[in-house]
C-alpha cells in the first residue's frame, strides 16, 4: 500500500488534517479581527494588498478542505496556509509598531 493510500484510509490522518485546517482558520479569524481594528490607520493601497492577502489565505484553507481525498495536496495547501498566516501575523505586528 502506498503512503498516499495509507493516509487516505487512515481516519486519524484525516482527522489531524481537519484539525490543522480548523486551527489555521481560527488563527486567520483572530488576525482578521486585529486587522479590522488597525485597517483605518492604513492607506488604501495597503488595505487593498492586505484584503487580497487575507482572501488568498482563506482560499488556501478552503481548498485544503476541498482536497479531502488527496492527503498530499492537503498537506501542501496547509503548508501554504501556515506561511500565509505567519506572514500576516508578522505584517500586522510590524504595522502596529509603525503606528506607535
Amino acid at each position: 500500500m502506498s503512503d498516499e493510500a495509507a493516509a487516505e484510509s487512515d481516519p486519524k490522518a484525516r482527522q489531524a488534517l481537519d484539525r490543522a485546517a480548523g486551527d489555521y482558520r481560527s488563527a486567520l479569524g483572530v488576525l482578521e479581527q486585529e486587522y479590522q481594528t488597525a485597517r483605518v490607520r492604513l492607506d488604501s493601497r495597503t488595505q487593498k494588498r492586505w484584503d487580497e492577502s487575507f482572501a488568498r489565505a482563506r482560499s488556501l484553507i478552503d481548498a485544503s478542505a476541498q482536497a479531502r481525498n488527496d492527503p498530499e495536496e492537503r498537506v501542501r495547501l496547509l503548508d501554504g496556509s501556515a506561511v500565509m498566516v505567519r506572514s500576516l501575523r508578522h505584517a500586522l505586528e510590524d504595522s502596529e509598531e509603525v503606528a506607535r
